[in-house]
């Protein structure tokens, strides 16, 4: 999946992990207004369970805007989010470090 197939705003691509025996799915998501991460999120899980395999864990890289996580992540799981990840929270706190 490289384009907006199935979302907007969504680039993905699929990488197996043969040493390890696993397929690791990294996304880019640029519009999370129009695909909300936990609906991504449930799809991809909705096709993992269909080939009989369940999301291991996800994870965060990077920044996000808080009303992401307000819309998307409270039914998001297996991934830590904490002030780290938040957009706000870091422009906050550089300008309290001045």
């Amino acid at each position: 999946m490289r384009s907006g197939k199935y979302f907007k705003g969504v680039k993905a691509l699929a990488f197996p992990i043969k040493s390890k025996g696993y397929t690791q799915l990294s996304m880019n998501i640029y519009c999370y207004k129009c695909s909300p991460i936990n609906n991504i999120y449930n799809f991809i899980d909705s096709e993992a369970k269909g080939m009989g395999f369940d999301i291991e864990s996800s994870e965060i890289i990077g920044l996000l805007p808080a009303d992401a996580v307000a819309l998307s992540l409270g039914k998001f799981i297996k991934a830590d989010i904490s002030g780290k990840n938040i957009l706000e929270y870091k422009i906050l706190g550089s300008y309290g470090n001045r």
